[in-house]
């Protein structure tokens, strides 16, 4: 794995084993058994209530490390960057911007079944692209609309998250939160991890963070975790265009984490550690 982590990992490894005599390491970051998230993400078909006959299909999982790391295997560690849309030409490479890691980059990314973050809008919209899929967007066809309608039934995240707008919360009510990874769940005691572990957990971990309608049943994590970048902005010129990513993170609970309150609104360049991305595709 890490020989074939991009350079600037690396050498944010090398600089982190460089700290000198007097500093004791810390303590090994522990990653979760591996799971057979398989080489993408599967698509799940949740119902479409304006057009009940062209379901909304969504990825059942937040992205990978290791998916993502075939994406930048294919593209020269990511520096392989054509094809870009035009409002993406300043992007120069997929690679994640490891200083938002902290630092302890290389033994995180070494956690291939934990969520990709530290990725900006166009890496997220380039790899959806990449396996066949797309950044999840306006129903029907997936192409970008505005911050204003991100959270109506004209936006495929959205209608997934509340199950038609059925739900405040992906798995139902406010009182359901704590099911899913966020403060709330910190607060009731349930969540899988304990104190002082790394708090974003593998995709679908937490099985009961779904949908309890069977319509919409399937997707896991659309509250809490991490957060989601969705193809919702605002303007189409280039790094500073503001998008919406959605969902809430592990720093996130109660209003701060419902499917239709979009918070944090950023650049297009913006990268988080706590922010990640899913995929959509078309009706089959």
């Amino acid at each position: 794995m890490i020989g074939s982590l991009p350079a600037r990992v690396l050498m944010a490894l090398i600089t982190v084993a460089a700290c000198g005599p007097g500093f004791p390491p810390p303590d090994p970051i522990e990653c979760e058994p591996a799971m057979d998230y398989g080489d993408v993400s599967p698509l799940v078909s949740v119902r479409n209530p304006l057009e009940p006959t062209q379901p909304i299909r969504i990825d059942a999982t937040e992205v990978t490390q290791g998916q993502y790391q075939r994406f930048l295997e294919a593209t020269n560690g990511g520096a392989e960057v054509s094809g870009q849309p035009t409002y993406c030409a300043w992007n120069t490479t997929y690679a994640p911007g490891t200083e938002c890691f902290g630092p302890r980059v290389a033994e995180i990314l070494a956690c291939d079944v934990r969520p990709q973050t530290c990725v900006d809008w166009c890496d997220a919209y380039m790899y959806c692209q990449w396996v066949g899929k797309r950044l999840c967007g306006r129903i029907r066809d997936g192409v970008g609309h505005p911050l204003v309608s991100a959270a109506t039934l004209n936006d495929e995240w959205y209608v997934a998250c509340s199950s038609g707008q059925q739900y405040a919360y992906s798995p139902g009510s406010s009182d359901e939160v704590y099911k899913c990874n966020t403060l709330d769940c910190f607060a009731a005691q349930s969540c899988t991890y304990s104190p002082g572990q790394t708090r974003i957990v593998p995709p679908g971990s937490m099985p009961d963070c779904q949908s309890p309608s069977d319509n919409y049943h399937g997707v896991y994590d659309l509250t809490g975790n991490i957060w989601e970048w969705t193809n919702a902005c605002d303007g189409s010129d280039g790094p500073d265009d503001i998008c919406a990513y959605r969902g809430g993170s592990i720093s996130h609970g109660g209003s701060g984490v419902r499917c239709d309150v979009i918070p944090n609104r950023r650049t297009r360049s913006y990268q988080s550690s706590e922010v990640g991305f899913r995929c959509c595709a078309d009706p089959e």
